[in-house]
């Protein structure tokens, strides 16, 4: 219900009915928190967000997984809040996937270079970090296809 009324632009509507899931017995689970989190996201709850992303481990003990750090993601690069949304990355106890390296690089690209629509755009992104992280990820917008290559050269 969360995600229904998240994807129909009923976005503080989905966030009114988790608190008041959070008030009752009802025990949240990986979907409630995606549902969540992608609401906290479109709206700009990055606070609330943040929060709930905290409460998943603290309070009701669910592993984040690649979607819900994909959402953290998304929501600091949709508020500009770069430094934030690079910590969640480099803290991942799991290796990123194309979906969140893009949502985190698009935030530096024009709109329609992330679409695919302009003319060829290459970014790379070098991770800076102690020895037992990954080193380097490279990531080529080209039109609509993308090409990810982390680690190595």
């Amino acid at each position: 219900m969360i995600s229904s009324l998240a994807d129909h632009g009923h976005v503080e509507e989905a966030v009114s009915l988790f608190a008041k899931m959070e008030e009752s017995s009802f025990r949240q689970d990986n979907l409630s928190f995606s549902a969540i989190l992608y609401a906290c996201s479109h709206i700009g709850f990055v606070d609330a967000g943040y929060e709930y992303f905290q409460k998943m481990a603290s309070i009701y003990d669910i592993r984040p997984t690649i979607e819900h750090y994909g959402c953290m993601v998304d929501m600091f690069g949709r508020a500009r809040e770069l430094e934030e949304a690079y910590d969640i990355i480099r803290s991942m106890p799991i290796e990123p996937n194309s979906v969140i390296l893009r949502s985190f690089i698009s935030v530096f690209l024009p709109k329609e270079a992330v679409e695919g629509s302009g003319s060829n755009v290459s970014v790379y992104a070098n991770r800076r970090g102690n020895s037992n992280q990954r080193n380097e990820g490279i990531v080529t917008f080209q039109r609509r296809e993308t090409t990810i290559n982390i680690g190595g050269k």
